[in-house]
């Protein structure tokens, strides 16, 4: 099928590989990985990551506003149960395919940290500056 791509939804042709041996080296490769979505040509894709990266920082945002002003933190708690939801949702299936249902249970701690490292490597990623392979790229 000339100009299009498949997707092999399989067990048996799920490729492990090893992460990242330090906090460091695992941020620097998920820079790299950030720095690579202003290139995409789909604006869909680019709506849905800048869209996503709003949403995460607006619950940053209110979770601050949250001390100064209560109401906000209604607004936080329904922003993160919309997220946990759909996080689950979406985790759910893709750790039932890959046998490791027991990795959700991580996922109430993770929900949280996750905020503020999508805020991070978004702001990161796409100042276009991290390292690889031992040398500096801009």
């Amino acid at each position: 099928y000339p100009g299009t791509i498949g997707f092999c939804k399989s067990f048996d042709a799920i490729v492990y590989t090893h992460g990242k041996e330090n906090l460091k080296a695992f941020m620097q490769q998920r820079k790299r990985w950030a720095s690579k979505t202003r290139k995409y040509d789909n604006p869909a894709f680019l709506l849905i990551s800048v869209s996503i990266w709003v949403f995460n920082l607006s619950l940053a945002l209110n979770f601050i506003l949250a001390f100064f002003f209560p109401v906000f933190a209604k607004l936080l708690a329904v922003q993160f149960l919309i997220k946990f939801c759909a996080e689950v949702l979406f985790l759910q299936r893709l750790t039932s395919f890959a046998k490791r249902k027991e990795l959700l249970a991580n996922l109430v701690i993770i929900t949280f940290i996750h905020v503020i490292y999508f805020i991070y490597i978004g702001l990161a990623g796409n100042k276009g500056k991290y390292e690889w392979k031992g040398r500096s790229v801009n």
